[in-house]
């Protein structure tokens, strides 16, 4: 709107376009014709892209598919409801579910009608029910009658109310099954507070790829000069079944969990422009000879690594985030450097939330520092000479510092910085 509340035009929409929001900008682009065709030849820019499972984050902004049950005449049961205020399930259900999913068998039980030996133990039940209040109401007439059975009364009271839970039970699932519903898919935008502002539903007649990759083809298939995307994080493990034909110019990533093949996939999405990628940051990934991780300017690594893998990375600074000890990793590029010296200039981070690593990593270093004292309570800085082989001579700029991490547990992270510069 303009400050004369008057709504914009097409025109306006169109000079402001590339300042706009990114959100704003597909909401826009998927509503008007004139604005659409102007897009095509506009990148596209945006801060953080998050792929999930049926989601993706734009920004800080949800764009979520699931499926949700519709029942007509009636609220839904409490099973339902909840799902739906989680957006709905997040899997293939009913004919489209795989038939090992544990999923979609709890789901459909809360709608089945009960067994009809079930149904014939509790026809019985209420036999055995009208018997009992029968019993108690004649006991409650006469009082000499209720002193006389009276353990017999309590017993058969507390037998009462169980059969009462069980037919109860049984009457509702029964009602359950008998109601009129429908599955669909729900599609949801919601801000960056979590409300609810977009919503679709479509009919629930092809899996939920098929109808993620629609959703893909109408916001995104427009942008045919490109998408720019400053930080990419990927958190499902196959995230070419979410992007589908979409390529992007990604400046820096973020995944985990990704095999190789996955990794194959993903870099169909990412545009010869992207790399040489200014940073990747991965966990719990084994096939770090990539080219996705190779190629980039700076690598980090959450999790344990083998001391092969150690040996296998040369990109220009590297930044590892252990769970474990931080001296094996000191002690396996100190040997390196020792035996082959170095032939660029490489930075190496080791993070830890525990100071006793920082001071075992002095204690590897204490005989090729000077001989002073190291206040070990400060961070300091020294440049070491290591003595490698006369071609390949290097410096070793040594350092470590602290920040504050605002954990209960941990008040600090340390990190030890390793700067190795050849001669």
């Amino acid at each position: 709107m303009a400050d004369n509340q008057q709504p914009m035009s097409e025109l306006s929409s169109i000079c402001i376009l590339q300042y706009m929001d990114p959100n704003k900008r597909l909401r826009l682009s998927s509503r008007s014709p004139a604005i659409l065709n102007y897009e095509r030849t506009t990148r596209f820019s945006i801060s953080k892209l998050e792929v999930h499972r049926s989601a993706i984050v734009i920004d800080g902004q949800t764009y979520k598919i699931g499926v949700v049950r519709h029942f007509y005449g009636a609220p839904a049961p409490e099973f339902f409801a909840k799902e739906r205020d989680q957006n709905g399930a997040q899997f293939d259900v009913g004919v489209f579910a795989d038939p090992d999913s544990v999923y979609d068998m709890d789901r459909n039980s809360h709608c089945q009608a009960p067994h009809w030996k079930h149904s014939l133990k509790m026809y019985e039940s209420k036999e055995r029910l009208t018997n009992i209040v029968n019993f108690l109401n004649e006991c409650e007439k006469c009082e000499l009658t209720r002193e006389t059975y009276l353990e017999e009364v309590e017993l058969k009271t507390l037998e009462a109310q169980e059969l009462r839970k069980q037919i109860m039970k049984h009457d509702i699932q029964k009602a359950k099954s008998e109601l009129k519903y429908e599955d669909f898919i729900w599609f949801t935008h919601r801000d960056n507070a979590g409300h609810l502002t977009t919503m679709e539903y479509l009919k629930y007649d092809r899996p939920l790829p098929a109808v993620w990759a629609y959703f893909v083809k109408r916001y995104f298939s427009n942008h045919q000069t490109g998408i720019l995307i400053n930080t990419l994080n990927v958190l499902v493990q196959n995230p070419a079944a979410m992007l589908h034909d979409v390529t992007m110019k990604v400046w820096n990533l973020e995944i985990n969990q990704v095999d190789e093949e996955h990794l194959n996939a993903l870099l169909l999405h990412l545009s010869v422009t992207s790399f040489p990628l200014n940073s990747v940051a991965c966990s719990d990934c084994d096939e770090y000879d990539h080219i996705i991780f190779q190629s980039s300017r700076k690598l980090v690594i959450s999790g344990d690594l083998t001391t092969q893998q150690l040996g296998m990375f040369f990109n220009p600074v590297i930044h590892f985030k252990p769970s474990g000890g931080a001296t094996t990793m000191v002690f396996v590029f100190l040997t390196c450097w020792i035996r082959d010296g170095c032939d660029e200039r490489r930075k190496y981070i080791i993070e830890t939330k525990d100071k006793s690593e920082v001071v075992k990593v002095i204690n590897i270093f204490r005989s090729l520092l000077p001989r002073h004292y190291i206040n070990i309570r400060s961070p300091f800085k020294y440049v070491i000479h290591l003595p490698s082989r006369r071609e390949r001579r290097m410096d070793l700029y040594l350092s470590w510092n602290q920040k504050e991490a605002h954990l209960p547990r941990d008040p600090y992270i340390y990190y030890i910085d390793m700067i190795a510069v050849p001669r």
